[in-house]
């Protein structure tokens, strides 16, 4: 188990992190997202994410509501500074661990805004890319659609060819592509 620095030196990098619903999140803090994806917190140190523990939070003496809290804050924080290539009518945002931006307590507000429709579709095809698109504009989804796909296919650290639904209700699984 990698050793993680006290909470005060920890605070400022918690985040969440989304990730394939596997056995290897069970003991870490998450929550699903979808039929597929789930909302882990994550130390981000660097380029390593470690998955924090329920032990983790007791050792930090933090509590989850507070953990959680904080991680959001830290996404926020990371939307804020998240480029967005806005190109007819498809976000497109592109980085390390740019899919968990999606995680963001505002990015659906956000997105939406700048797409002008609600509720929106995500695609996540790797952790370092997401494509969003309003509901109603199907040719902008087929075009995202078929850019996430591309992506999968030569992506390193791969996630799934599923559309997310962002709404007033949440999060959901609106259909696959590919």
């Amino acid at each position: 188990m990698t050793t993680l620095p006290d909470w005060d030196a920890a605070e400022k990098d918690l985040r969440f992190s989304l990730e394939k619903i596997s056995p290897a999140i069970q003991e870490t803090v998450f929550e699903q997202v979808t039929d597929v994806l789930a909302r882990v917190l994550v130390h981000a140190a660097g380029d390593t994410h470690t998955p924090v523990t329920r032990e983790q939070l007791k050792e930090w003496h933090c509590t989850l509501p507070k953990a959680l809290r904080v991680a959001g804050e830290n996404m926020s924080k990371l939307l804020v500074d998240a480029e967005i290539d806005l190109t007819e009518g498809v976000a497109k945002i592109e980085g390390p661990g740019a899919a968990s931006l999606l995680l963001a307590p505002k990015f659906g507000l956000k997105l939406s805004k700048q797409l002008g429709g609600w509720p929106i579709l995500a695609m996540v095809p790797t952790a370092d890319a997401v494509w969003v698109v309003p509901e109603r504009d199907k040719d902008a989804a087929q075009r995202a659609g078929a850019a996430a796909v591309r992506a999968h296919k030569a992506g390193k650290r791969k996630l799934v060819l599923e559309v997310v639904r962002i709404s007033d209700k949440g999060f959901r699984t609106a259909g696959t592509i590919g």
